[in-house]
């Protein structure tokens, strides 16, 4: 378990108070995506320096808590800055916005992450320098774009090919200098990547191995002569003769420049807004012809630019161009591009608001205005026909789904064609998130049947980095794990041990089996299923919200009687906890039954203890959580939590004793329970075999049945209290095999014990016989919670019942 409240004290004594936010509007705004989103940071911390940037990278490191670094939070419609993993430190990276000075000579620049397309196009204004454009906002990233593999127009458009002489903090906080940069005197650093011994500077692109704090930029000469070639076509079919075309002066490097092509609908998304239509369809053909910008006949418009340095030698290669086009086209136009430095689209942010069809606001924020984007971006051989037959699916696909097909082509790359699907949509529709992803997933599925894989992932994709290949899989797996052996770094970004294989069961290769692949005794696990293990969701009532708040408020109230010096710790430890929610957030971490039950069990008693019953059992989740992860290290045996845990303790005894009421009984029964937390949370940690790990779950959380018994017992004596005992130990057992199938992958790489892997034997996690296990575990959580409601609703708690049914839905067959 992470100290996060730990790491927070560090963040702001590195980069100061003002540069870490931890309030929950920070954190929202953080969370905030193009498309529907379940992860949030913890806080948001922006070190000014590359010092501040190590410094912050070890605190983290030494409170093994994740971080998920962030340029200019600009990667829209593929998670924006939203991290990986629930509650990450998000490592903002703007203020490292330094330029070096421009090599007017070679056309190099260092840059940092922090530096943005207006920023470097104001910097090389009158140095004769440019790069290729990009249609990205003006304020993202450009060192970002160019590590994502981002494509730009113009020469040069594959940028990751531009970048050299990384400098890349790794998790320890030490700084790897590839190519020549590695020695301080080099005469070539930033001039080439060919310095002897092996490059590793791929190993830091698309990737969770480092974080690239500077990267010099080979920059593109201004032509002494170009033209700006634009075509039309009247049908798809013709894509195919224009690209056979052009292909041997792209293999010959004859047109350097990116070839892009744009459908009628991806026009329409840059000239305005979308008409009128009926919700949950796409445009209908005629509509897209009246809007059409290029005009109704055209379906593709391209444009490339072609150039030289001499008039001569740039008409030579122009009227090469024309050539190959002559016949395959509407007919052409060469004119004089118009004199710009921006490097970066114009209106970029306003054209996301095209799907609501409205204008946009004067000062664009398509993330809080409910702009959906997703992209979807293959890359195909540039043969023809294969790329007719793709887009031919894409388009019918996307239309079958109700959405319209915005297609461009960026060729930069000879062989390749890079196709980019622009999947639009309002959010403030109910359900259109879900149809969009619906519809994105059925994409990248249809993709991998016909062996097109995406260049690119987004968020809701990044589980299929890993692909198929178990020895790719193991070795990028083994490199991660030297380089950053806490896990700290982006976990689940580009990651190979990241669930759900992409080709499945498309290839042949979807069975257990060899989505597992082969696993060694030292925990490298290859993920064992695209499925996610977790409980279902359960939708709070007004009066449960209104519950959880005060029993969060409860938890504060003790943190507050601390001494002074360890008030703070306790609150950010239970700041943390909470993740910005709120002084309810604490009790998220729990399932609703385990509190919200007391709104029927207390329904009898006084007020007064009735709220004592709310403290109690607050203090009773509260302590499992410290006991336990004190108990296996997780949590330091910081002052602050010591006196947290025995104040806690206290104030928990002293409302079981006022529930109790000096029943002896009921004091023996809470004593009882008590003793068997503490049998459990003290046990030797190690494999063990089923049942016996199922009763230790129902011990290690029996201090959790204590006051919802002694309420159930008052109002309906021993009867009630053992039917709402047995009813919730039926959820600690669920729970129990839930939290072990959904950490699975994780258990296994660390060793950690794990319920599936002890079944296994540790050493099947490439046979059938592990996708069996893992298929009767789910059966017998969800049979306990089917179970756990029959019983709840027996004993006239229909609201618990629900709850429990909420929560076993999607562990059920065929979910």
């Amino acid at each position: 378990m992470s100290e996060l409240w730990r790491a927070l004290a560090a963040f702001r004594t590195i980069v100061g108070e003002a540069h870490v936010l931890a309030d929950p509007e920070a954190r929202r705004a953080a969370a905030r995506a193009t498309f529907s989103t379940t992860n949030a940071p913890a806080c948001v911390v922006r070190p000014g320096t590359l010092a501040e940037l190590q410094a912050c990278v070890r605190a983290a490191a030494d409170a093994r808590v994740p971080v998920y670094p962030s340029s200019r939070g600009r990667n829209l419609g593929y998670g924006s800055r939203v991290p990986t993993r629930d509650g990450s430190v998000l490592l903002e990276l703007a203020r490292l916005d330094r330029i070096g000075e421009v090599d007017r000579e070679l056309g190099a620049v260092a840059i940092e992450p922090g530096v943005t397309f207006a920023a470097l196009a104001e910097r090389l204004r009158g140095s004769g320098f440019t790069i290729a454009r990009t249609g990205a906002p003006a304020d993202a990233s450009v060192l970002a774009n160019g590590l994502e593999r981002g494509i730009g127009r113009g020469r040069h458009g594959a940028r990751a090919e531009r970048l050299c002489g990384l400098h890349v903090v790794l998790a320890d906080g030490s700084l790897l200098r590839t190519g020549f940069d590695r020695e301080p005197d080099a005469r070539c650093a930033g001039l080439s990547r060919s310095a002897a011994g092996p490059g590793l500077e791929s190993m830091f692109f698309q990737s969770r191995l480092g974080i690239v704090a500077r990267a010099t930029l080979w920059l593109t000469p201004r032509p002494a002569w170009s033209r700006a070639l634009r075509f039309t076509l009247d049908r798809r079919e013709r894509l195919a003769a224009v690209v056979d075309a052009l292909r041997p002066l792209k293999l010959a490097d004859a047109l350097p420049a990116t070839v892009s092509l744009y459908n009628d609908r991806r026009l329409l998304t840059i000239a305005g807004r979308r008409p009128a239509c009926p919700e949950g369809q796409a445009l209908s053909q005629a509509a897209v012809d009246r809007e059409n910008p290029a005009g109704p006949s055209a379906r593709w418009l391209g444009q490339v630019t072609v150039d030289g340095p001499s008039e001569a030698v740039g008409a030579a290669a122009l009227e090469s161009v024309e050539t190959c086009l002559k016949g395959h086209v509407d007919g052409w136009t060469a004119r004089v591009p118009r004199e710009s430095d921006a490097l970066a689209g114009e209106d970029a942010l306003a054209r996301l608001y095209w799907p609501l069809g409205e204008p946009p606001p004067a000062q664009p924020d398509p993330l809080a205005d409910g702009c959906g984007l997703l992209w979807c971006a293959p890359v195909v051989p540039a043969r023809g026909a294969e790329l007719v037959a793709t887009i031919a699916w894409l388009e019918d696909q996307v239309i079958a789904h109700g959405f319209d097909p915005a297609v461009s082509l960026q060729w930069a790359e000879p062989r390749v064609i890079h196709v980019v699907l622009a999947l639009m949509f309002d959010r403030r529709r109910p359900g259109e998130d879900a149809r969009a992803l619906a519809c994105h997933d059925a994409l990248l599925r249809g993709l991998a049947a016909r062996g097109l894989l995406p260049y690119r992932l987004g968020l809701p994709s990044m589980h299929l980095a890993g692909g198929t290949d178990p020895v790719y899989r193991a070795t990028l797996a083994k490199i991660r794990r030297a380089l950053d052996p806490g896990d700290i770094l982006a976990p689940g970004r580009y990651d190979p041990d990241s669930s759900g294989a992409i080709f499945e069961v498309s290839q042949g290769t979807g069975d257990a089996s060899a989505a597992a692949s082969a696993t060694s005794r030292g925990g490298t696990a290859a993920p064992v299923s695209g499925r996610r293990w977790q409980f279902g969701r359960v939708e709070l009532t007004p009066a449960e919200r209104e519950l959880q708040a005060q029993l969060g408020e409860a938890l504060q109230s003790v943190a507050a009687t601390l001494p002074a010096p360890l008030r703070a710790g306790a609150a950010a430890f239970l700041d943390v906890e909470a993740r910005g929610r709120g002084p309810g957030g604490v009790l998220r971490k729990f399932p609703p039954p385990l509190w919200a039950s007391l709104l029927s069990l207390r329904e009898g008693l006084p007020a007064e203890l009735a709220a004592e019953a709310g403290v109690g059992q607050s203090l009773a989740l509260l302590l499992h959580l410290l006991d336990d992860h004190l108990c296996d290290g997780q949590l330091a045996c910081a002052p602050a939590l010591l006196q947290l845990r025995t104040r806690a303790w206290s104030r928990f005894e002293t409302a079981v004793a006022r529930l109790a009421a000096g029943e002896v009984e009921m004091e023996a029964f809470a004593a009882t329970q008590i003793d068997r937390h503490f049998a459990a949370v003290d046990r030797a940690r190690g494999p063990i075999a089923l049942e016996a790990a199922l009763a230790s779950a129902r011990a290690e959380m029996a201090t959790w049945t204590i006051v919802p018994a002694l309420c159930a017992w008052r109002m309906g004596g021993p009867a009630a209290r053992d039917r709402i005992v047995g009813v919730l130990e039926r959820l600690f057992v669920a729970w129990r095999i839930v939290d072990d199938l959904d950490d699975l992958d994780d258990d296994a790489r660390r060793g950690a014990v794990n319920l599936a892997l002890s079944l296994a034997n540790d050493d099947c996690m490439a046979t059938d016989r592990l996708a069996s296990i893992l298929d009767a575990l789910a059966e017998r959580a969800f049979t306990e919670l089917a179970k756990a409601a029959a019983e709840a609703d027996a004993g006239g708690w229909s609201r618990l019942a629900a709850q429990f049914l909420a929560l076993a839905r999607p562990l059920a067959r065929g979910e």
